[in-house]
């Protein structure tokens, strides 16, 4: 994986671990074992060589088995935003624990829904078509060349609450903090000006940090409560991992769709060339400075 400057990784001790120890160091490095996909997006080098600033925009999977020790850090660390992209369903299925500023719009509920546990339609008839892991790779891709989509009527929503708003610091979820979350990750940091090649290195760290076995039974589980067909290990394996193919196919749609990120980031959040200055202006940093 391409190197990160300046980033302070989630100890791998406590990533994906039955640790309940939480980790702050220097009000500035948040580790949360309960939620080992919880991590910094700062670090990359961006546009104009700046780098994105550490401790102000967080990605993450759920926060429904945070310790009243984590609780108690978060609320410590002063966040501003919290952006749900679960579905409702979801949201009622498994609540959070996170505990959210009481601060009006505090709380940016995007429900996507391009994803298996919101009962995307097409994906479930596409992988029915040709149920193998072959066909799961396809649906995910399938999935994945949506996302642009599913987010399209939202982001600006997003993009207000982190500029104009300046709600920071900020933390990006959905269940496992893969799928969707990876997808918004990726828009943000390509905003930022971090190179693609990076972008999809960040997406694929989520398989080093996932609970893979929660992951691999909540595929297994959703599948077959819609297909009522038991999926096969190779199939679940497709589902659980991070694979920046699937990325990859959501990038290469914007492309065919809008002719690069910075015409879909204008037409779906209004990010034109001055708010673009502005939110870099924000987010990064010249590491020289420090």
């Amino acid at each position: 994986m391409a190197a990160r400057m300046g980033y302070l990784p989630p100890a791998p001790a406590l990533c994906g671990s039955n640790s309940t120890s939480v980790t702050v160091e220097d009000d500035s490095v948040l580790v949360l074992p309960s939620s080992p996909n919880f991590r910094d997006l700062g670090g990359y080098v961006g546009a104009d060589g700046r780098q994105v600033r550490t401790g102000l925009l967080f990605r993450s999977g759920g926060f429904h088995r945070l310790t009243l020790e984590e609780i108690a850090a978060i609320q410590r660390y002063g966040f501003r935003l919290r952006c749900d992209l679960r579905s409702e369903a979801e949201r009622n299925t498994t609540p959070n624990h996170w505990p959210d500023s009481p601060e009006p719009g505090a709380v940016l509920s995007l429900d996507m829904g391009a994803d298996p546990r919101a009962a995307n339609r097409q994906f479930f008839a596409e992988l029915m078509d040709n149920f193998t892991p072959a066909g799961a790779f396809n649906a995910m891709c399938t999935l994945q060349r949506h996302m642009p989509t599913a987010i399209r009527r939202d982001l600006g929503s997003l993009f207000d609450s982190l500029i104009e708003q300046g709600r920071l610091p900020a933390v990006i979820h959905c269940h496992h903090g893969k799928d969707r979350t990876g997808f918004v990750a990726a828009v943000i940091l390509l905003a930022l000006g971090v190179a693609r090649e990076q972008v999809l290195d960040d997406y694929q760290l989520s398989n080093s940090l996932c609970d893979k076995d929660e992951a691999a039974a909540g595929m297994r589980l959703t599948i077959e409560q819609y297909t009522g067909k038991i999926p096969g290990q190779g199939i679940v394996d497709q589902l659980a991992i991070s694979n920046p193919a699937y990325l990859a196919s959501a990038l290469e749609q914007i492309d065919r769709d809008y002719g690069g990120i910075d015409q879909f980031l204008e037409s779906a959040a209004g990010l034109d060339a001055g708010r673009l200055a502005r939110f870099r202006d924000i987010l990064l940093e010249d590491p020289r400075g420090k």
